[in-house]
């Protein structure tokens, strides 16, 4: 499957399960509704940060794969809800990095803007 496919697969589980759009009611608008059900999705996504954080630090490598959907999806379903084009997002992400210098400082890779705005050892 491609991260095309995945995705859209996503989006279809999460509009079935009315994670997308719900209908407004009394109690509160539909931009109210669509701020709560973002807030509750970027609070899922940092749960299964935190899962995948756990199975890491545990040495749970037979969980961890899952983790790392869980924390995919949670995401396409949140860029979903904001109207942010995933596929975009990654575009620039690597017109970022793609000739981005600098250098790995204990594990950590340090733009080289930042090394010279502090003492990297």
């Amino acid at each position: 499957m491609t991260f095309e496919e995945f995705t859209k697969n996503v989006i279809k589980w999460a509009d079935k399960r009315h994670l997308l759009q719900t209908e407004v009611n009394e109690i509160f608008s539909q931009d109210e509704l669509n701020a709560l059900m973002q807030s509750n999705q970027l609070l899922k996504f940092h749960e299964e940060c935190g899962e995948l954080t756990e199975d890491y630090l545990k040495g749970n490598d037979a969980h961890l794969m899952d983790s790392f959907g869980d924390v995919l999806v949670t995401l396409v379903i949140f860029a979903k809800q904001r109207n942010i084009p995933l596929n975009k997002c990654w575009e620039n992400a690597w017109r970022h990095i793609a000739n981005r210098k600098g250098k790995t400082v204990n594990g950590t890779f340090v733009k080289e803007a930042d090394l010279h705005n502090k003492e990297v050892k």
